[in-house]
């Protein structure tokens, strides 16, 4: 197992609210815990409700979970198992899917680039910046296809 916890120590430091925060930010439906004081955070709010246990892991849903890939902006996203097609309503939307370099419009318009949104510690124990994709367009009158 990991030491690291999966919240970053900024949203920690903020109790529920910074929790709710991460969890709406990373778009998570539900939580799966397997120590004893996640468990009982969970177990004792009432916005999650318990579906599964199994020896020391429990999963919770979200109650009040809407579900979003855009952190800004509008639009519609359809996502493959391949590639992420967006039509944009605005001119700049950030899409909750992690930039990576090799990140290529293939179908449309458009500048991407990476827009920051919180640190964690990555598997080398040193804080990582993640970033998620931030699309901007001219024109809001087409489909891109993005692919790595």
């Amino acid at each position: 197992w990991s030491a690291v916890d999966p919240v970053p120590e900024e949203f920690l430091q903020r109790g529920d609210e910074g929790i709710e925060e991460f969890l709406n930010l990373i778009n998570a439906s539900s939580v799966i815990t397997h120590n004893k004081e996640w468990s009982e955070r969970f177990i004792n709010n009432p916005n999650y409700f318990k579906i599964h246990s199994f020896e020391q892991f429990n999963i919770f849903i979200r109650k009040q979970f809407r579900s979003s890939y855009l952190l800004s902006g509008k639009g519609e996203i359809a996502v493959y198992d391949d590639s992420i097609a967006i039509k944009p309503d605005t001119n700049e939307v950030v899409v909750k899917f992690r930039y990576m370099p090799k990140l290529k419009v293939i179908s449309g318009s458009a500048k991407i680039e990476p827009y920051p949104v919180f640190s964690e510690v990555g598997s080398s124990g040193k804080k990582e910046l993640v970033s998620y994709i931030k699309i901007n367009v001219e024109n809001t009158d087409q489909q891109l296809l993005l692919a790595y």
